[in-house]
């Protein structure tokens, strides 16, 4: 829970006068960044994005290399990789990314979800390991480092591997509540062998402050191109197989947030997009992005009717800040015609990707406060941060296979959907999207049929 605050209204004023405040006379509290403006959209994960279920997930599917190579193809791989040199300091309030020139690669053994051996050895990680695997996230960081000691903090920043035998489904994704990393990097791979251990599956669990999904697909999509992939049949469109859910948060007597995934035949989502444009281009002068057709679709379902919905938007490096993401929200309802919730839809893309939407504005101001006043300002007003990200998110990567979703600590309270391509193989000739959610698990059950009967 968070710290006793200020009636949330009263609070909500003295964040924005304060940054306001900040902006017109330099004082506190800019001037605790030595005159540099804070990557904001960093900031903001690193205040709202702080559990296991926050961390988003990323696949790559019968990579050529044999099990007993992978670890040290991967440490070879990462030690060139620059979205791989980051590292993440917890504080109080909040998890900051910070540079890590030489990433390097741990290497951890399971016995449940106890860490039983760890290469490079390091007994103090180990035991810290142990000692702290039940924790919070955002608490468990800061207490491997002092459990191991500050001449461990070399390793703890390391990537993480774990190998687990491959399940009957290899599309089942790894219970990572269950293999966790070393609490200061940010990526942890599980891999599974496959074809008698000539190639393997590779999953990744990416905490968010450290880096997004885009820059971390560009990673894997650069891994699959220098080692090479097996074909790989992904399962085929089938309403009546259940869908995979179960727990994915840590510790479950936190928030209950569960992760959902289905594959599901998109053809009908695209060939609507397609008719669609045929309008859109003539009377907007742009085609409309697969997401718009896709919420359009989905509000159109009892179970996201009146929903505002959230689209991750990738926004490139420009006034000063880098490479971000912007979260545009809107409401279907509002409009009275597809034509009409396009126009605003595309309007808000080119807001995003110019920093100029209240989201942005609402993030930046976030960012120019103290963590600790930004922190109790975002869990006090949270009717406000509904309105402005509204209350299921969306987020779609054409090039990933299994995406699973990210999620935030507070808010979504609909969830967070995520789609990867749309063109995934199947063994009977067809194709699918894998397509996945994070929320209340008897909420979101029911979102793969409402996804169908929205493409029908």
């Amino acid at each position: 829970m968070p710290p006793t605050a200020p009636a949330p209204s009263r609070l909500a004023a003295t964040a924005i006068n304060l940054a306001a405040a900040a902006n017109l006379i330099g004082g506190w509290p800019l001037r605790k960044w030595a005159g540099r403006e804070p990557d904001c959209w960093r900031r903001t994960l690193g205040l709202g994005l702080r559990s296991e279920a926050c961390k988003f997930g990323l696949t790559a599917f019968g990579l050529r290399v044999p099990s007993s190579d992978l670890a040290p193809r991967l440490a070879e791989f990462l030690r060139h990789e620059p979205e791989a040199r980051w590292a993440l300091r917890h504080g109080k309030h909040h998890v900051e990314r910070i540079p890590w020139p030489q990433p390097e690669l741990a290497v951890g053994e399971f016995s449940g979800d106890e860490l039983q051996a760890l290469t490079p050895r390091a007994d103090a990680v180990l035991a810290a390991h142990r000692v702290t695997r039940l924790l919070p996230e955002s608490a468990r960081g800061a207490a491997l480092l002092r459990e191991a000691g500050p001449e461990a903090q070399r390793l703890l920043s390391a990537a993480f591997l774990s190998i687990e035998p491959c399940p009957a489904n290899r599309f089942q994704p790894p219970d990572f509540c269950a293999r966790r990393d070393l609490g200061l990097g940010f990526l942890n791979f599980v891999a599974r062998p496959v074809n008698g251990g000539r190639s393997v599956d590779l999953w990744l669990n990416v905490h968010h402050t450290a880096s997004d999904g885009a820059p971390m697909q560009e990673m894997l999509s650069r891994l699959e191109a220098a080692w090479g992939c097996e074909p790989v049949a992904y399962p085929g469109d089938d309403p009546r197989r259940p869908p995979h859910l179960a727990p994915c948060q840590v510790p479950r007597a936190g928030r209950a947030l569960s992760l959902l995934v289905d594959f599901i035949d998109l053809a009908g989502l695209v060939q609507k997009r397609r008719d669609f444009n045929a309008r859109s281009r003539a009377e907007l002068g742009a085609d409309a992005p697969l997401s718009s057709q896709l919420i359009w679709s989905l509000a159109q379902q009892p179970e996201f009717h009146g929903r505002k919905f959230s689209t991750a938007i990738d926004v490139p490096a420009g006034q000063g800040q880098p490479r971000a993401v912007d979260l545009i929200a809107i409401r279907p309802a509002d409009f009275p015609t597809q034509i009409e919730f396009s126009r605003a839809y595309l309007e808000l893309v080119r807001a995003a990707r110019a920093r100029r939407t209240i989201s942005y504005k609402t993030m930046r101001t976030t960012a120019q406060l103290h963590p600790g006043l930004a922190f109790r300002a975002l869990a006090a007003n949270a009717a406000r941060t509904r309105e402005v990200f509204g209350s299921v998110g969306l987020s779609i990567l054409k090039d990933a296979k299994v995406f699973t979703a990210p999620m935030a600590d507070t808010g979504f309270a609909d969830g967070f959907m995520a789609l990867g391509g749309s063109n995934l193989p199947t063994a009977e000739g067809g194709t699918v999207a894998a397509f996945t959610v994070k929320g209340d698990a008897e909420q979101i059950r029911h979102y793969p049929a409402a996804l169908r009967a929205a493409l029908r």
